[in-house]
């Protein structure tokens, strides 16, 4: 029971990254002998499908604002398909009900597809791609590792799932709660200059910049430094729109 449970977390969190990732390595793992899939699992037409699927999402993933896109379009999807695959798995299987199965695979795909969508929004603040392509590529290895081990040791690949899922929650809350008071910090309130959401949004990039560009060798506090780039991201944009409102216009 224990084991059937641990394995469907780390189907579910994996699946709520990239399903047809999921659906690739269990179709391929089944092919080549080193497990056994149940049902629609181990079809060749899933298994092709989701390749072709997978492939779009790989590259569509590394690009700037095209992840969020294909992440917003998944958002019903990778639940969807996690709670089928937590069905069939759950059948196979003496210790689960489907419909347990299904809830506990779908349930746990939300929670990690909502994390990756929050810190992609973030991450797509940044100016230049480099961040976003190390971002995707460090989640397919983590999706991989995990859904492979989780066929023979599922308690330590749900225990993996669990802190990656955790880490990225409790990430993406502290992240907006920091950009969030240093906004309300600020005289940003002028009427129609800087909104409030709009100075969260430059933040943010101030945020990215910070992650990017921080350096632990030379003993700065990450949170002063965070702040510091947050503020001074704002501070700029406040600056631009205020010389824009003072410019002279040219008669019509």
């Amino acid at each position: 029971m224990e084991g059937a449970v641990a394995f469907l977390v780390a189907q579910g969190w994996a699946s709520g990254l990239s399903a047809w990732a999921v659906l690739v390595i269990t179709g391929v793992a089944d092919r080549v002998g080193y497990i056994d899939a149940p049902g629609l699992l181990g079809s060749p037409w899933v298994l092709a499908g989701a390749s072709v699927l997978l492939v779009v999402e790989f590259f569509a993933d590394k690009v700037s604002y095209v992840d969020s896109v294909s992440d917003t379009a998944q958002t019903l999807v990778r639940p969807l398909v996690a709670a089928g695959v937590g069905a069939e798995w759950a059948q196979a299987g003496p210790h689960l009900n489907p419909w347990a199965g299904a809830a506990l695979a779908g349930g746990v795909a939300v929670l990690s597809h909502g994390t990756k969508m929050g810190l992609r929004a973030a991450i797509n603040a940044s100016p230049e791609p480099v961040t976003n392509v190390v971002a995707s590529s460090t989640e397919d290895a983590a999706l991989a590792g995990v859904v492979a081990f989780s066929f023979h040791h599922p308690v330590a690949a749900a225990s993996a799932a669990g802190a990656l899922l955790i880490l990225g929650v409790g990430l993406a809350a502290w992240l907006v709660w920091l950009v969030r008071r240093v906004a309300r910090s600020l005289p940003l309130e002028i009427p129609g200059l800087l909104e409030f959401e709009d100075a969260v949004g430059y933040g943010t990039c101030g945020l990215v910049e910070a992650v990017r560009r921080y350096d632990p060798s030379k003993g700065t506090n990450f949170h002063a430094y965070a702040v510091q780039r947050i503020r001074g991201s704002m501070i700029d944009a406040f600056r631009r729109m205020d010389r824009l409102s003072r410019a002279p216009r040219r008669p019509p």
